[in-house]
């Protein structure tokens, strides 16, 4: 991936990739994709940073090469969080169709 495919990173996932970004965005979750120069004090080629963000906050961020593999990274941690804070705190509506 360039920085010039970074406008099109969702063409980069599959039809199961896709269902799950609607279910982070049925969560109000925002995916965000930026590219990342090379870092050469942290030792980290140049590649993208994927980041999950609940109400504008980043809770889960992934830099890499394959946007397939970030992607199933950063879906199962926001979920297991979600699944976390739901059963710890029955009061808070994570998803957008149960708020009032």
């Amino acid at each position: 991936m360039t920085p010039d495919d970074l406008n099109r990173w969702v063409d980069f996932l599959t039809k199961e990739q896709k269902e799950k970004l609607r279910w982070l965005q049925n969560h109000r979750c925002m995916l965000e994709a930026s590219w990342a120069p090379k870092d050469t004090l942290q030792d980290l080629s140049e590649g993208v940073v994927l980041e999950v963000k609940i109400d504008r906050h980043g809770v889960v961020k992934a830099r890499g090469t394959d946007i397939s593999e970030m992607f199933d990274y950063v879906f199962n941690s926001a979920k297991s969080l979600f699944e976390y804070v739901e059963k710890h705190d029955p009061e808070w509506k994570g998803s957008n169709d149960r708020q009032s």
